[in-house]
C-alpha cells in the first residue's frame, strides 16, 4: 500500500511538471526576441572576402609539402 501510494505521488508530480507552462511571455524576456528569427552567419561583415584562409601566408619557411 506505501509502495503504492509512494508511485501514485511521483507519478502525479512528474506529470504536473510536464504540463506545467513555462511562463516565457511573463519574464519580459519574450519583448526582446522580436529581432532577427535567424542566426547570422557574418557574411555581411566581410566584405569581398568571402574565401577561407588556410594559413598558408603566416608559416613561411615551415611549410610541409
Amino acid at each position: 500500500m506505501k509502495t503504492k501510494l509512494i508511485l501514485a505521488l511521483t507519478l502525479s508530480v512528474l506529470a504536473g511538471g510536464a504540463f506545467a507552462a513555462d511562463g516565457y511571455e511573463r519574464t519580459g524576456s519574450a519583448a526582446f526576441t522580436n529581432g532577427a528569427p535567424v542566426a547570422s552567419d557574418g557574411a555581411d561583415h566581410i566584405g569581398a572576402a568571402k574565401v577561407a584562409a588556410d594559413g598558408a601566408d603566416h608559416v613561411g619557411a615551415a611549410r610541409l609539402s
